[in-house]
């Protein structure tokens, strides 16, 4: 008989039940709709992103390599 009484009061009771549920609804499923959201805009961004790099990348291929300097004074130390 002990067990059942000692099994029943580790259960929570209505207050715990309704303090877990309302913090859930209040603050746990808001934080989490936006964590959802900013990993979405985080992905679209750095997609954008690689993508512009990739196009970017694709046209310096087009173009010829500068491979000089252009006003710049040699200074020789003999």
């Amino acid at each position: 008989m002990s067990a059942a009484f000692q099994a029943a009061r580790r259960q929570p009771n209505g207050a715990t039940k309704a303090a877990v549920l309302t913090f859930l609804i209040i603050v746990g499923i808001p934080i989490m709709i936006l964590l959802l959201i900013a990993v979405v805009a985080a992905t679209v961004v750095f997609t954008v992103l690689v993508a512009i790099n990739w196009v970017l990348a694709r046209g310096r291929g087009l173009r010829p390599a500068d491979t000089g300097r252009r006003n710049v004074r040699v200074v020789r130390r003999d």
